[in-house]
């Protein structure tokens, strides 16, 4: 393939990073997407020393203005051959507080789901004049299952994946790849600020509450960017779709779905 032209959303946080820095050592142009200017800064210079090359790009996924200015802009820039929904947010409440409110629910779906679909929407007639078109969706265990704290949360996650499912049957067709990817808890700033809510609730400290995620996770283990970063590249590289992998960490993966045939619901 050309040299890749990517889209990645979510681009200055832990995760994004990571897969910034992975991108970059394959050469890719990146389109490095985020709300704040200055850590954008940080991301394109991720890419760049690894050997890329990365234009910032505004996009504050919570605005439905700003979302359609970045598309107007990515409008101008085609080819895209692969694109990574890395960004999302996470607020914590337990089902019967009063932070967990309606506007909670809704601000999370936004962001996590509704952003991602018309994101991916926009950006599809750019993909389809491309060599191995390929979309990877970062999600989270909590589009497989339910944890306490964070209702909301895992239900815009799990909207993520049932649509990525369907939607890589619908672009099946099209030659355009769908993958999801979905750790367990991974060491980033994202973690540290649910390890300290979780802490103000129950009184114990941060470092027990992330000493808790990492028994939780099946290697006993947080996760690191760099083997989430790992996990997209291997299935933008791919030649997968419809792929649903679960992270456990230390570069142990389960697939959950392992690509499937077309099939017509009835």
């Amino acid at each position: 393939m050309q040299q890749p032209r990517v889209v990645l959303t979510g681009a200055s946080g832990g995760i994004g990073l990571a897969i910034c820095r992975a991108l970059g050592g394959r050469g890719a142009h990146v389109w490095v997407c985020g709300r704040n200017e200055g850590r954008l800064d940080d991301a394109r210079a991720a890419v760049e020393q690894a050997g890329g090359s990365a234009t910032s790009l505004l996009m504050d996924l919570e605005q439905p203005e700003s979302l359609r200015a970045a598309v107007g802009q990515l409008s101008q820039e085609k080819p895209i051959h692969w694109l990574v929904h890395n960004a999302g947010i996470v607020e914590t409440a337990p089902v019967h507080s009063l932070k967990a409110s309606g506007e909670q629910a809704r601000r999370l779906m936004q962001v996590n789901f509704h952003a991602v679909r018309e994101l991916t929407q926009e950006l599809l007639p750019h993909m389809t004049e491309t060599d191995h078109p390929s979309i990877a969706m970062v999600a989270s265990s909590a589009a497989l299952a339910g944890h306490p704290y964070i209702a909301a949360y895992s239900a815009s996650k799990h909207a993520l994946l049932g649509w990525s499912r369907c939607a890589a049957q619908d672009l099946k067709p099209k030659g355009i790849a769908v993958n999801v990817v979905c750790p367990h808890f991974v060491d980033t700033p994202m973690t540290d600020a649910g390890a300290d809510f979780v802490a103000t609730q129950t009184g114990r400290t941060r470092e027990e509450i992330k000493a808790e995620y990492a028994a939780i996770n099946p290697s006993g283990t947080l996760i690191t960017p760099d083997e989430v970063a790992r996990a997209v590249m291997g299935l933008l590289e791919g030649s997968a779709s419809g792929h649903v992998l679960e992270l456990m960490g230390a570069d142990s993966q389960r697939s959950v779905d392992q690509g499937f045939e077309l099939r017509t619901p009835g």
